[in-house]
């Protein structure tokens, strides 16, 4: 569900000096005191003193090098068009009064950003693909390496050979944006491959353009020790990019009246599934797959039309990376949320259901809720034994976590029988001298230990260390 943001508006006088402060060296005409509290007035009664909206419009300005006046002529034209509707469906939840505010709002930057857009198309057809991503990203955890990889995994074959038959000469960024965003962009031909040099030279074309619209700002990562490690990440330095929430439903909001909104969610959301894949043996991928997690959270959140059972995949792989780095607590709430999902579309009796209970038994242990936990791997029990049968793998797999769990209640007896039976199954189907047998056996052995027979514990263990 979409947040409804509020922004503390500009007065008149604040407008003057923003404008003052601007213009002061730029090519624009100048005109006199006033003259600028004129235009300053119609100004401020078109996008209300909105200081998104204002900074947009001022970017847009000193761009295209026009007076102010021109420029709201030019805002009445585009905001005759109506580009978002005040009932749309993200926002049916608010009241009326709150409905109207927030569209007033979303008109006002669709507006300015609409004249930006189209000015920018122009100039660099990428700025559109960029902004495309951005929309569907966590606002305040996007970095530039994030944006190019996922870029790079949107282009189709066509789009790149296009690209490359069309590159022109990279443009000086010093003449541009100055020596300071020059050192942050500054694109590292590493492998000197063509293919990803002329992709990273139309990347970084389109955030300069973006920049100096102020549609984008940018500062450098501060004390971020790992990045995306793709081929084409690589190719870009990784700084962190700001973009205003209210520019990204903006954005959104004119996918959904464009066509194209579930396209583009789709594109990042397929991205940002498959990086959330990680080497669970590799510390370093598993915290690399962390950076993703804030943007598969923010997607799930957005307006979607992703299956139900791809959604519970989606939510899993957010879960396994927080249980994983001991977030216990995001992990419970993914979790518990694929079950319902999953409960959902398999039915409560499915094998699919029964591992997600499993997993959210797992993390109630973490969290020493042993209890929910046992009620957890019992119900999962039920539903495997049913389904494969009491003599099969996952049947001894569950027992093994259902042993367990009566184990941290205290209730010994009740551990050692089921582990009794889940070593029966797991020897016989994956012989004496398998890993997985020994990690039953060295739970049982445990189990024995807790009761006080350390001489049986004691076998257990020297089986379990000889497999």
């Amino acid at each position: 569900m979409e947040m409804m943001i509020e922004m503390q508006a500009f007065g008149i006088e604040d407008m003057k000096n923003y404008v003052r402060k601007c213009l002061a060296g730029s090519r624009v005409k100048q005109v006199d005191d006033e003259q600028l509290s004129k235009d300053v007035l119609a100004f401020h009664e078109l996008i209300g003193g909105l200081p998104l909206a204002f900074s947009l419009a001022m970017a847009y300005i000193q761009q295209k090098e026009i007076i102010i006046s021109n420029f709201c002529d030019l805002f009445v034209k585009e905001n005759n068009k109506e580009f978002i509707s005040q009932k749309n469906t993200i926002f049916e939840d608010k009241t009326t009064e709150e409905l109207e505010d927030h569209s007033e709002n979303l008109n006002f930057i669709s507006t300015v950003l609409i004249l930006a857009l189209v000015d920018l198309k122009r100039k660099n057809h990428n700025v559109e693909f960029v902004l495309d991503i951005i929309a569907y990203l966590s606002p305040d955890n996007i970095s530039t390496n994030l944006v190019f990889d996922c870029w790079i995994q949107c282009q189709n074959k066509e789009n790149i050979s296009s690209q490359l038959s069309s590159s022109k000469k990279r443009s000086t960024l010093n003449q541009l944006l100055g020596e300071e965003w020059t050192k942050l962009l500054d694109i590292e031909n590493a492998h000197k491959d063509k293919e990803c040099t002329v992709l990273a030279e139309n990347f970084e074309k389109a955030l300069e353009l973006l920049l100096s619209y102020s549609i984008i700002a940018v500062n450098p990562v501060q004390n971020q020790l790992i990045e995306l490690e793709s081929e084409f990440a690589q190719q870009v330095q990784n700084i962190n990019i700001n973009v205003h929430q209210l520019t990204q439903q903006v954005i959104r909001l004119n996918h959904q009246r464009s066509g194209v909104y579930e396209r583009n969610y789709e594109n990042v959301f397929r991205w940002v599934f498959a990086e959330l894949d990680y080497d669970i043996r590799d510390m370093r991928d598993v915290r690399r797959a962390g950076l993703l997690v804030p943007h598969g959270i923010y997607l799930e959140n957005l307006q979607n039309h992703i299956s139900d059972h791809e959604m519970a995949k989606f939510q899993e792989k957010i879960a396994d990376q927080q249980d994983e780095v001991g977030k216990y607590s995001i992990a419970l709430k993914y979790y518990e949320k694929a079950l319902l999902l999953k409960e959902k579309h398999y039915g409560k009796d499915h094998p699919e259901t029964s591992k997600a209970r499993v997993n959210l038994g797992n993390v109630w242990e973490e969290l020493g809720g042993y209890e929910k936990q046992r009620d957890l791997f019992t119900r999962a029990l039920a539903i495997t034994e049913k389904h494969y049968g009491k003599d099969h793998p996952e049947t001894a797999h569950v027992l093994t976590h259902l042993g367990n769990a009566w184990g941290e209640l205290g209730d010994y007896h009740k551990q050692i029988d089921l582990l009794i039976r889940s070593h029966k199954i797991t020897e016989k189907h994956y012989g004496k001298d398998h890993p997985e047998t020994a990690h039953v056996l060295t739970d049982l052995a445990n189990a024995w230990g807790n009761l006080g027979d350390y001489h049986k514990q004691k076998d257990l263990l020297k089986r379990a260390l000889k497999i």
